[in-house]
């Protein structure tokens, strides 16, 4: 059993879409080259760092170190929104003190 959990937040790529298999994202390719476990958290179509998500998985004791991809859905966002939710979306995962 891996020692260590890593939670893959992002849009559909993370999620697995268009993989062969949910086994072959990269996200969980990332997870078997670093020999951890994964918590997926992709979510197609979504991941614009919203507070709640940050909340919600900063409240979880399940993962030691996040992978977070990001920009994908947010283009519609303005230089500055995408800074502040990205800021309170980073900042509040790292006040958790894992990595």
């Amino acid at each position: 059993m891996p020692s260590k959990t890593m939670l893959a937040y992002g849009s559909s790529i993370t999620h697995g879409a268009r993989s062969v298999t949910h086994t072959n994202s990269y996200a969980e390719e990332a997870a078997r080259i670093l020999g951890t476990d994964i918590m997926n958290k992709g979510v197609g179509g979504s991941c614009r760092f919203e507070s709640e998500s940050a909340d919600f998985l900063a409240k979880n004791n399940e993962w030691d170190f996040a992978w977070i991809e990001g920009a994908v859905n947010s283009t519609d966002m303005t230089p500055e929104e995408f800074d502040s939710r990205f800021t309170y979306f980073t900042e509040t995962l790292a006040k958790t003190g894992r990595q």
